[in-house]
């Protein structure tokens, strides 16, 4: 009787699914959360010439919203944070569900032991097993360690799956979103290797970004670049290399914008 009971699991699920207006992916995009890594007593990785990642997301992140104002005045805008403040990785995620965004995009910069590597990276919520997706992971999640209480926060974040209809229900909904974030992690890639001088892709990559678990909409987490590198940590305090990351940035969320919407 076992398997029958499954097969009708299934069955109700993939009605359930499909029937249901609060199962679908929304197929127009009206609104954006911008997360801008770390803040306040969270300076995250400190590049070789003493600048923090915690700035240049900041900067970063400030002029991508100051595109999105004036070339996609509709498409709302709201920021992690607004200034030099610590905010709770949780909170960051929560905050683009309670707003009910259409596309949530974490800015951060990038370090290695190797001062020879550089490039920009995008990342979509996935479980990973390469070493340096790994560590990539683990140094941005330590910002925790900032944060009371961290280990009750996220005692749940290697959570078992549990096999039941609602389970069931989650996991195609998370499918459609895995692959809009996929498809916007590589709209993001495509737009730092053709359109912007000097960067090179690294290209879209899984880990378990705590900033991204929890999200209920299309999440990347962008890797502007390598601080450890002294060529590309000038480079992205420049004027010139802030706005073009924001540029190349913007131009992936109008180009998903526009993929969504067709």
């Amino acid at each position: 009787m076992k398997p029958l009971v499954n097969i009708l699991l299934l069955v109700t699920a993939f009605l359930l699914f499909s029937f249901s207006p609060a199962n679908f992916i929304k197929d127009y995009f009206n609104k954006l959360v911008i997360d801008i890594g770390h803040g306040g007593k969270d300076p995250g990785t400190v590049g070789v010439n003493s600048s923090f990642e915690k700035d240049v997301a900041f900067k970063v992140a400030t002029q991508l919203g100051s595109l999105m104002e004036v070339h996609m005045p509709q498409v709302s805008r709201r920021y992690t944070r607004y200034g030099d403040e610590f905010i709770a990785i949780a909170d960051r995620p929560r905050l683009a569900n309670k707003e009910g965004a259409d596309l949530y995009i974490s800015v951060h910069a990038n370090a290695s032991s190797n001062p020879a590597i550089r490039g920009t990276e995008t990342y979509v919520m996935g479980i990973t097993s390469i070493k340096e997706n790994i560590e990539t992971a683990i140094r941005e999640n330590r910002a925790i360690y900032y944060e009371k209480n961290y280990q009750k926060t996220y005692k749940d974040f290697n959570i078992t799956d549990n096999e039941d209809v609602n389970h069931i229900l989650f996991a195609n909904r998370q499918k459609n979103i895995r692959d809009k974030s996929i498809h916007m992690a590589w709209l993001v890639e495509q737009n730092f290797q053709g359109r912007t001088i000097n960067r090179h892709s690294r290209g879209v990559k899984n880990a378990n970004f705590l900033v991204l678990w929890k999200t209920t909409m299309p999440s990347v987490l962008v890797e502007i670049g390598y601080l450890s590198n002294s060529e590309e940590e000038q480079y992205l305090n420049s004027e010139e290399g802030i706005y073009e990351t924001a540029s190349a940035l913007f131009r992936a969320i109008r180009d998903y914008k526009e993929f969504v919407e067709k």
